[in-house]
Parts: structure tokens; sequence; C-alpha cells
């Protein structure tokens, strides 16, 4: 049984990786989540290319703010393109180059982030395939992955970047690295990548320095403190001119297309407030319905296609009524399960906090856990200072939140071992249930239909 389950587990995530490399060709990535913008920042690079490396400015796109990693493969081929083909019209004749190339990269990022995935779930429960076939799982059925990793922008990078800083942490503590220069160079290195990839980026550092203090009295604080340092220095290096320019020219280190407000507690409240229309989320669960609020939208887009960005309906039948609506609420309907597994999980992780435990596996629990609360923390104060929960809560897609909602998958991972100790049975029903789930939900991530 074990071994049939393994090879359930590989099945479903080769069909996952076959639904992206198909969605390739179905799907434009200057559609929707800033799309068009984000494909304006590539054209102003590509312009300036091989020559010059120069950004776009607030007149070029309202992307102008973003760091420019995300951007620069996308350029690249542009630039190849163009010297080919030689072209007056190369920026129209060569898109099509410039997408399909990124999204093929793109999805080698995402077979990356998998491995990755295996590697930690290996180190945190070795010689079990429960919690890593658990993970892999709740992994490929999150829809923002399919969507994020097939547009123009920076969330995939910083997802994949973390997910190798947090492989490189277990290892840091289970003492297979030591505290030397190579390594801080590294981890420096992955610092000033994250940076340049997307500001979002900077909401793990906490936790870095959160799992510092944690694991201070197996490691010696002092040569901790001076292999984050130098790193942090090296991180500054390769990613400071970025943020210092954007300083220079518009006085914020943080500079947004949006004038900030100030930030209010009764803000954060009513943003916070639970207001759920049950017949539109479990029925018609998208931005066309009268579903409105903080938790019911992230929850239809992180299970279904709240934005309508991505459904085959827009792209393959012009609107036309398929009852596809209710589709979507079938998939909102039985996402519950996986929803209930990685709550159980954060509180399951709550109540571990204050354990003294020091093993591997408490202590990515509690660096998690502090992620997933200050991550959430922030991006709720980050809505409440741009005002953008208009009534429909622009800007808080799962899309958006791509790093935080990859930890999902553990949440969940670990609330299953828990609950594998007690009822190991339980493997089993979890693990059907979970392929029942991806598989019915297969019409929201593919678009070839």
């Amino acid at each position: 049984m074990k071994e049939k389950l393994n090879n359930l587990t590989w099945l479903l995530v080769t069909i996952s990786i076959t639904i992206f490399f198909l969605n390739i060709f179905s799907y434009d990535p200057k559609n929707g989540y800033d799309g068009d913008a984000h494909y304006e920042y590539i054209k102003f690079i590509t312009m300036f290319l091989p020559d010059n490396f120069n950004l776009p400015g607030i007149e070029d796109t309202y992307e102008f703010f973003s760091p420019p990693m995300a951007y620069i493969f996308p350029s690249l081929i542009g630039v190849l393109c163009r010297n080919i083909i030689n072209s007056s019209d190369y920026v129209n004749e060569c898109y099509i180059y410039q997408d399909n190339f990124t999204q093929f990269f793109q999805l080698l990022m995402f077979i990356a982030l998998i491995f990755i995935y295996v590697k930690i779930s290996n180190k945190l429960f070795p010689k079990d395939s429960r919690f890593r076939n658990t993970v892999l799982i709740l992994l490929i059925c999150l829809t923002p992955n399919y969507k994020a990793f097939l547009m123009f922008r920076g969330e995939p990078y910083v997802t994949v970047l973390i997910a190798i800083m947090v492989y490189f942490l277990i290892q840091l503590y289970q003492e297979e690295y030591e505290l030397n220069f190579v390594n801080s160079l590294f981890f420096g290195v992955l610092i000033g990548l994250i940076a340049l990839s997307r500001q979002w980026g900077f909401l793990f550092f906490p936790s870095v320095v959160f799992f510092t203090i944690i694991v201070r009295k197996k490691l010696p604080f002092k040569k901790l403190f001076t292999f984050f340092t130098f790193s942090s220095i090296i991180g500054f290096l390769i990613s400071g001119w970025f943020y210092l320019g954007l300083y220079n020219q518009y006085g914020s280190f943080a500079k947004f297309n949006l004038e900030p407000n100030i930030f209010s507690v009764s803000g954060l409240i009513e943003l916070m407030h639970i207001n759920v229309n049950i017949d539109d989320l479990f029925s018609n669960p998208t931005r066309e319905s009268s579903l409105r609020g903080l938790f019911p939208v992230f929850y239809a887009d992180l299970w279904g296609d709240y934005n309508m960005y991505f459904s085959y309906l827009d792209y393959k039948f012009n609107g036309k009524n398929l009852k596809f609506e209710n589709y979507l609420g079938r998939v909102n309907f039985i996402s519950i399960y996986p929803s209930v597994l990685i709550l159980f999980g954060l509180v399951k992780l709550s109540t571990e906090f204050i354990s003294k435990k020091t093993d591997i596996v408490s202590i990515i629990k509690k660096v998690i856990l502090f992620n997933v609360i200050t991550t959430w923390l922030f991006y709720c104060s980050w809505i409440v200072i741009y005002n953008f929960y208009d009534g429909i809560i622009r800007g808080i897609s799962p899309v958006y939140m791509l790093q935080l909602v990859n930890f999902f998958p553990f949440l969940g991972g670990l609330a299953s071992v828990a609950i594998y100790k007690k009822y190991p049975n339980f493997y089993q029903i979890n693990l059907i249930i979970l392929s029942f789930i991806f598989l019915h939900n297969i019409g929201i991530i593919y678009l070839s239909n």
C-alpha cells in the first residue's frame, strides 16, 4: 500500500507538471493581475539592452516600483529575438518568444520548487514518505501556483528562493553547513536575489532573525550573528542599488503606485471582519457576484478563480453560460477539506509554539508559524494603508501572497502527521481525498479544454 500511495503521489505531480506545460500554449501572461504593466516593464528594459540597463520610471509603467529580477530573462529573450529577425516591428513579433520561453523557464522553477519541497520533507521526516506525499499533493492543489508561474512577475522567484533559504537553514541547524565565509556569502546572495525579485521577499527576513534567536543555544550566537551580518551586507551590496534608486528618484525606499494613508487599527478591524455570502461562495464565487470580504475573496481565489483571469470560460468559450460558476462553487465546497487541514495545522503549531523542544521539526514549526502570522499581518496592514478594501478587496489575491500560500502545504502536512500518529489508517484516507480534490479541480488549472 505504501508503494502504491507513493506512485499515486508522483503520478499526480506528473499530471500537474503536464498541465502546466500545456498551459504554456494557452495562456497570455499579459492577462490579469497587472500583466500588461509587467510587460511594459519588460519592453522598456528590452529597448536599451544590450548596450545599457535602464529601468522604467513612473511614466513608463505603474509597476515601476518592482525590482527587476523577474524581467531580465524575458528581456534577454526579446533582445536575442530582435537581433535574429531584424524587424521594425520586433516588439509584436518577439512577444510570443518572450512569452513561451519565459513560461517554460518558470515551469522549470516550479519543478525546482517541487524538488526543494521533497528535500525539505526528507530532512524533517527522513524515511517517512507520508509527510512528503501530503505536502506535494497540497502543493499541486493550490491554484495560485498555476497562475503566478505562467505570468511575468516576481512572486515565483521569491517563492523558490525562500524555499532554498528554508532548506539552507535546516542544513545549517543540522550542522551540515559550517558558519564560514563561503556559506555566509551564499546566504547573502540568496538575500540579494530575493530582494531583487519582489519587495514582499523582505517579509521572510524577520523569520530568519527569529530562527537565529531560537537556535542560539545549539549554534554559537556570536558566530551566528557574524554569519548573518556578513550575509546581510552581501545582500545589500547586490540589491541596495535598486532601493537607493527608488529613494533618490521618489523619496522612498518602498515607493508604490498609490499614495499611502495613515494606518489605523479600526481600518484593520474593518478589513478582518468576516462577512461570508454562503450562497455565492458555493454557487458563483466570482467578482461578478456579490461575494466580498477579505477571507471569502482570498478563499475563492486560493482554490478557484475569483478574478476570472485564468478560467477557460473566459478564454475558450467567450463568456457562454456553461454553468462554470456552479463548478467553481463545487470547487470551493470540496476544498473545505484541505482548508480545515491547513487551519488545523496552524492551530496545532500555535499550541506547540512555547515548547522547549530543540529538534529540527520543532524549530521549523516555530519558524513557519512565525512567518505565516507576520506575513499575513503585513499584507493586511498594507491593504489598510493603501485603501484596497473598496468593496472588491483588490490586491489580496493569493497570487500576490504566493510566498505565504506555499507554506500552507507544510501546515497541512504537519497537521496530517499529528493525526497519523493517533490514527495510522487516516494516511490512506487523507491521500485519497486530496487526490480526488486535485482531479476534481483540474478544470480550474487546465486551460486547454
